[in-house]
């Protein structure tokens, strides 16, 4: 019955959130999604936008952006306005890269928790730079809050498959020593999994790698998948998925506001933008709400432009990248 219940909420309609926890949390805010929050509900950086991975079902594959790491001084003015409004939820998880390939990574950390002691940090990851050097000692060192690790399944050739890159062993590896580690101390980071496979679920449950590197460290309330896909505005194709991945389908009527409108990012020119999930490489400032270099972030958040698009949800015209969006949720 459990298993009824955790596929019933993975493979159903594609607003569901990601897990049975999650579903609850949905309907509890979905009569809220309306309401104006003081301050951002989190607040992600695009600490980089380089990547070492090549998903076939993200955007990146078409950005043509200029590759570089956010500047010191501006990740930290955006820290200290956002703690100011009274915020504490901070992401590191770039829209399309992977934090492990900022060198500043961990010299981030530290200012966030110098900052803010009770500001709360996490961020995703495809794993491949897990093991590198110290870095799982780190995370545990500074305080690291939740991460995240986005990969394929527990296959190597379907990991080559879907993230079109190698590394799928040391991963592996790198992933049982954190979550040894992280049980030997009592889990103190919320440690999940996201799986993107291209078969059936129970077929990556019976893997001999799973029951190796994973069964014995995490429960399976902490692993997660998806085969409904969002198409990154248009630009992600059913053509670019494989076996079972599907794209998933367009909501008919977006009148309530979406409430991912609740989160900022803050992106590498110092633009400020609505929703973390959602990039058109053809239109890649259709989101964006100002500028922190320019106005500070209080006066962003309810400048004329945020409140343009909340208030545009209302009138059945969201932003074309939101209008052909796959993972609106109310």
């Amino acid at each position: 019955m459990k298993k009824i219940l955790i596929l019933f909420s993975k493979n159903c309609w594609f607003n569901f959130p990601k897990s049975i926890k999650d579903f609850f949390y949905y309907y509890k805010d979905f009569n809220d999604s309306n309401k104006m929050l003081d301050f951002p509900a989190s607040f992600r950086f695009e600490i980089t936008n380089k990547c070492n991975a090549d998903c076939i079902f993200c955007a990146r594959q078409y950005d043509n952006s200029k590759k570089s790491i956010m500047d010191l001084d501006l990740f930290t003015n955006g820290l200290k306005q956002y703690f100011d409004l009274g915020g504490k939820e901070i992401s590191l998880t770039p829209t399309i890269g992977e934090p492990f390939l900022d060198p500043l990574l961990f010299e981030r950390i530290r200012i966030i928790k110098n900052l803010n002691s009770e500001a709360k940090i996490s961020f995703n990851t495809n794993g491949i730079l897990l093991g590198n050097d110290d870095n799982i000692s780190k995370l545990f060192e500074l305080g690291v809050d939740g991460i995240a690790i986005s990969t394929a399944g527990f296959d190597s050739e379907m990991f080559t498959r879907i993230y079109r890159t190698n590394g799928y062993l040391k991963i592996m590896n790198s992933l049982k020593i954190l979550l040894i580690e992280n049980k030997k101390r009592g889990n103190p980071i919320n440690i999940s999994i996201e799986l993107r496979p291209d078969v059936n679920i129970f077929q990556v449950f019976k893997s001999a790698d799973f029951k190796n590197y994973i069964t014995p460290y995490l429960s399976l309330k902490k692993i997660n998948w998806t085969y409904h896909y969002d198409n990154w505005g248009g630009s992600v194709k059913q053509s670019n998925l494989s076996g079972n991945m599907r794209l998933a389908k367009e909501p008919k009527r977006k009148l309530k506001t979406c409430r991912m409108l609740n989160h900022l990012v803050l992106k590498l020119n110092g633009d400020i933008q609505v929703c973390g999930c959602q990039i058109n490489p053809e239109k890649p400032d259709e989101l964006s709400v100002g500028n922190i270099k320019q106005q500070s972030l209080k006066e962003i958040w309810t400048g004329a432009k945020i409140n343009k698009i909340r208030m545009s949800f209302k009138t059945g015209h969201p932003p074309s990248v939101c209008e052909k969006c796959l993972g609106y949720r109310p």
